[in-house]
């Protein structure tokens, strides 16, 4: 499982988008396998697109790393930005991610319309 290091500054800047987390240790665990789920999906995808091959080829720490990294961006952007729950959020990583990694523009739904996890977004 993935694992959020939490910047410092969290525990005393509520506007951070780690602040929920740095206080709320289930919350946390949440958002750390909601991520695995996230990487692990992502990679599947790339066997399907690319073949089993690529897909062990480009799984390196950096690569991960990398990964993660865009999770976390796009975690803060939808809950601190757009508003979303951390479940919403959750939700909609994978579609992020995809974009980003297929180089191509994501645009979030908007927060306030009905939304429910079987929808998917």
């Amino acid at each position: 499982m993935a694992e959020i290091l939490i910047p410092a500054r969290a525990t005393t800047d509520r506007g951070h988008p780690f602040a929920d987390l740095a206080a709320d240790p289930a919350l946390r665990a949440l958002v750390e396998c909601g991520m695995t789920r996230a990487l692990s999906a992502a990679s599947r995808e790339d066997a399907r697109r690319n073949g089993a091959e690529f897909a062990r080829r480009i799984d390196t720490l950096a690569e991960r790393r990398r990964r993660f990294g865009i999770l976390a961006k796009w975690y803060g952007i939808l809950t601190v930005d757009c508003r979303y729950s951390s479940q919403h959020a959750l939700d909609e990583l994978p579609r992020a991610l995809r974009a980003e990694l297929d180089g191509t523009p994501y645009t979030p739904p908007p927060a306030n319309r009905l939304w429910s996890p079987a929808s998917g977004g």
